[in-house]
């Protein structure tokens, strides 16, 4: 009995150890310093930092005591950090980022020198989340990773921390994402949320782009109201929505249907009686009010797809 519990014990130690080994540090920047990365400009300083910089809403979401932060010196400053050469022996590549989201502003993935993935924070937030990459089909290959502020101006700043290579994806994020449908109904029903925030959406007919996209504040955790988009015209057609950015967790997303008819409620409460509203969505100020060959004409500022 003795012998076999010592055995069960080595065994149950090794299989935390594998465990724990699934996951490996490129960098999660505790060290406080910068010595796997080489740097160019003023944007991040001479090491990492710790929290928030003077002048800046407060950061969270990091882990540790340090993270990557580009908003020293403020949102001027620029520059970009690029790590030394790692292999790739994970099926994925996590990190936390935030920051501002313009296009300048974003952390890199180069395998054998060839850019293949370019991420931006998803939302402007000081709050870090978790992204990742799907390399599966690049292991053995030799990367490195780059982060980069050439943004001036608001938000012109990125927040990078704990840089993982791991069996499992950590991101709750969907990016270009679509869902698909064979038309056979009038209408698709998008659930809105009015605080959420904006995410563009891009109609594909045979995988090719209708019209523009469309900011919406897809449902994430209650659904305020819904807003149409007509199909009809695509009936028996393969119709998809291209999606920007969504979360696995958003409620919105799994609501989404075709109907026959959309429902709006003319008696409404606070509907003007005698003034002009469109069916739903928000309207601003009518204007180009034009009277020509018997008919008036009234244009006006609307969102169809929002009350903002």
């Amino acid at each position: 009995m003795k012998k076999q519990f010592i055995l069960n014990g080595i065994f149950a130690i090794t299989l935390i150890g594998c465990t724990a080994s699934q996951d490996k540090i490129i960098d999660d920047f505790e060290s406080g310093n910068y010595n796997q990365w080489t740097i160019e400009g003023d944007a991040f300083g001479d090491a990492p930092a710790q929290g928030s910089y003077s002048g800046q809403q407060s950061v969270s979401g990091f882990e540790g005591k340090f993270l990557i932060n580009s908003f020293n010196g403020g949102d001027d400053a620029r520059g970009v950090l690029t790590s030394n050469p790692f292999t790739i022996n994970g099926k994925y590549i996590n990190f936390l980022i935030g920051g501002g989201t313009h296009q300048e502003t974003y952390i890199e993935l180069l395998i054998d020198g060839q850019s293949i993935y370019k991420t931006h924070p998803l939302i402007e937030s000081e709050t870090l989340q978790w992204q990742s990459w799907d390399v599966q089909n690049y292991g053995g290959k030799t990367a490195v990773v780059r982060i980069v502020d050439n943004q001036r101006g608001s938000w012109g700043h990125i927040l990078i921390d704990q840089i993982e290579q791991s069996n499992e994806s950590k991101s709750i994020f969907m990016t270009d994402h679509t869902l698909s449908f064979t038309i056979d109904n009038n209408f698709l029903l998008i659930p809105i949320e009015n605080e959420a925030p904006e995410t563009k959406i891009r109609l594909l007919v045979d995988n090719k782009p209708i019209g523009e996209a469309i900011d919406i504040r897809l449902a994430q955790s209650k659904i305020d109201y819904w807003i149409p988009i007509p199909v009809k015209e695509y009936n028996k057609q393969q119709v998809a929505l291209l999606f920007s950015s969504l979360k696995t967790t958003d409620i919105g997303y799994k609501e989404i249907k075709q109907v026959a008819t959309y429902e709006f409620n003319y008696n409404e409460t606070y509907r003007p009686l005698y003034h002009f509203t469109p069916q739903y969505g928000w309207m601003n100020d009518p204007n180009g009010m034009v009277y020509h060959n018997g008919e008036y004409h009234l244009y006006f500022q609307y969102n169809p797809y929002g009350t903002k």
